[in-house]
């Protein structure tokens, strides 16, 4: 082992002393945070040896390749989340991303997966029709969690208005993420349903700028302490983080969960 030399301090002889209040910062974030569900992201190891893919039909990661386990509802203090988009080349950064900062308690990682319990949003997108079971069960993945269903169209003809599936003809599952249908489709049907639905925004941790802040104090006995400061992350929305996925697997889902 090598020898390794201590840096010589400076003096610190009648310096005054200052301390982060690491409580004082708690408090803040929980009495003015917005109350969030806090997911853990793994890395699924159902990942092809030969191509390096998640099976699209692993009922663990819905072929996303990642899980999330372990919720938490905690409290997160948001900023930049009206933060104007730069656009360079054809592309546009920070589309989507928000500032976040969390208790000390909640130690994070990339693609940590971050829903809030009390906002709505709302969200329009076209989605492949799938099938399970021995019946046959249509039905389609929603992207996020939805709290009510808008309206579900299809396409008939070119020369035709796109017809509207009525309240009875779909449900929300016991997987939220899941839309039951139930119609007969038409002839020549392209298996492609357009659902607008309000929802529960929905964030991955993208990058942790701060993800180290520690600091010291010195405790009422006059012992010197290490303390953890509150966590800051980056967040964007989770269809730009893990896109829409290829799920062959049916509507059920495994939770990995153990705490």
């Amino acid at each position: 082992m090598r020898t390794i030399r201590i840096q010589t301090p400076p003096n610190l002889a009648h310096r005054p002393v200052v301390s982060f209040d690491d409580e004082a910062f708690n408090s803040l974030i929980w009495q003015k945070g917005y109350k969030v569900l806090l997911e853990e992201a793994r890395q699924c190891p159902c990942r092809s040896r030969e191509s390096g893919s998640p099976l699209s039909t692993c009922q663990n990661c819905r072929g996303f390749g990642f899980l999330f386990i372990n919720p938490i509802e905690t409290r997160a203090i948001i900023s930049e989340i009206r933060k104007e988009p730069r656009y360079e080349e054809w592309s546009e950064e920070s589309r989507g991303t928000i500032q976040a900062t969390f208790m000390n308690a909640n130690r994070l990682a990339e693609y940590d997966r971050v829903t809030f319990l009390e906002a709505v949003s709302k969200r329009s997108e076209a989605l492949r029709v799938r099938s399970s079971g021995e019946e046959r069960k249509l039905f389609v993945f929603l992207t996020y969690y939805p709290t009510r269903i808008i309206d579900v169209f299809y396409f008939q003809s070119p020369s035709s208005s796109l017809a509207q599936l009525s309240a009875e003809n779909y449900k929300i599952d016991t997987n939220p993420y899941v839309l039951l249908l139930d119609f007969k489709p038409p002839l020549n049907w392209n298996y492609t349903v357009t659902v607008t639905y309000n929802c529960r925004p929905q964030y991955h941790v993208i990058d942790l700028p701060k993800e180290t802040r520690v600091s010291n104090h010195t405790t009422r006995l006059g012992r010197v302490e290490d303390i953890q400061l509150p966590v800051h992350a980056v967040l964007r929305k989770a269809h730009m983080v893990l896109g829409i996925d290829d799920f062959e697997g049916g509507t059920q889902m495994i939770d990995n969960s153990y705490k």
